[in-house]
């Protein structure tokens, strides 16, 4: 199946433009979300985020749970309903979809399909049929109810990849560089560009183009998204906020708080609270 851009323009939406974000409060009261770690990235359901801005440097794949429904995507060039899509790393959008039960797939820049999401052109949202993940509606459905483990949300996860990858714009092969910068930050998870640089024998300014070639994102958001993953596996443990943030990298919690609401448009404490998100981890 390939995706028809047709279709797409045909499922696009003029939203009002949105100074602000006067929604950017808490979700609403309801059924707990739901959060499982997968390899190289996560799974989220939920009926109540926010409508807020945000800008995560995932490869991100939303879906809405049924079949029939649709959720709202703004970004700064358009508006567009439909009930699948693909967004690349580091897109500001603005997500409409409260009361819509939505799985989010979230891939971070090490996952080896991540760079596939840079053959989508425009803004970097490509819509999708929802009729082409329809084997997956029962698995879609489980997800949003809790999945008992994490072997589940692999094995979901997986499926999904499976039948997206097809239907993303095609791409060349992964830049030279990307094993090898992947290796080092795997043993060494805060090297930074001097380092590398001096490593690769070439400048810092060359060595910060070849990162973002490689990795997919600039060096920075690396970081940052990479330290976020370290304080979201700590989240559910029984330490102070303080302590997560600076074991994970961060100066402060207040550092971790303002990286994680501007990412993901949710507190930290939101994700911590049992009765909020009920996490696999």
């Amino acid at each position: 199946m390939t995706f028809d851009p047709d279709a797409s323009r045909a499922a696009e939406l003029a939203f009002p433009a949105t100074a602000g974000d006067p929604c950017a409060g808490r979700p609403e009261p309801g059924p707990p979300d739901h959060y499982c770690r997968v390899a190289q990235g996560f799974l989220y359901a939920s009926t109540r985020l926010p409508p807020v801005r945000t800008q995560r440097p995932a490869a991100v794949l939303l879906l809405a749970v049924a079949a029939h429904e649709l959720f709202g995507i703004e970004t700064a060039r358009r508006g567009l309903r439909c009930g699948a899509a693909a967004v690349q790393p580091l897109v500001a959008r603005r997500l409409l979809a409260q009361g819509v039960p939505l799985v989010s797939l979230n891939l971070h820049p090490e996952h080896a399909g991540f760079l596939r999401w840079r053959g989508i052109a425009g803004d970097g949202v490509l819509p999708l049929s929802r009729a082409a993940f329809a084997a997956h509606d029962a698995h879609l459905a489980a997800m949003a109810r809790g999945l008992p483990d994490r072997a589940s949300g692999q094995a979901l996860c997986d499926a999904l990849l499976a039948t997206l990858h097809p239907l993303l714009p095609p791409v060349g092969a992964d830049p030279p560089l990307r094993a090898t910068l992947l290796q080092w930050l795997r043993v060494e998870p805060e090297l930074g560009l001097p380092e590398l640089a001096r490593r690769l024998g070439i400048s810092y300014h060359r060595m910060s183009h070849c990162f973002s070639q490689a990795l997919g994102v600039p060096y920075r958001h690396w970081r940052a998204y990479a330290r976020a993953q370290r304080a979201a596996a700590q989240f559910k443990a029984a330490r102070t906020l303080t302590g997560i943030a600076h074991e994970a990298g961060f100066t402060d919690s207040a550092h971790l708080s303002h990286t994680w609401q501007r990412t993901y448009g949710l507190s930290p404490s939101f994700v911590r609270h049992d009765n909020s998100v009920q996490a696999i981890l």
